[in-house]
């Protein structure tokens, strides 16, 4: 992957598992600023969300949300290391 200013993961793999094959793939590209959007997020992304950030040490914070609470923005704020 090319290097990046910001970089917004569009996830809509619609299965967790694919979800984490994504997050697997890329996680060492992933910087503080860097956006994460999930369009299902009701459907299991939640949990794969929560590992990665557990695995990763990753701090993120909700930037938006629909109104019917299935889509959602996350904005990564720090990663170990201090990245960006």
């Amino acid at each position: 992957m090319p290097e990046h200013d910001r970089l917004l993961m569009n996830l809509d793999a619609d299965v967790a598992s694919s979800t984490t094959t994504v997050f697997t793939h890329l996680a060492r590209h992933v910087r503080a600023g860097d956006l994460l959007y999930f369009d299902e997020f009701q459907h299991g992304e939640h949990r794969v969300l929560i590992d990665c950030v557990s695995q990763h040490g990753w701090t993120v914070e909700p930037v938006a949300v629909s109104t019917s609470h299935a889509k959602w923005l996350f904005e990564v704020i720090s990663v170990p290391g201090g990245a960006r």
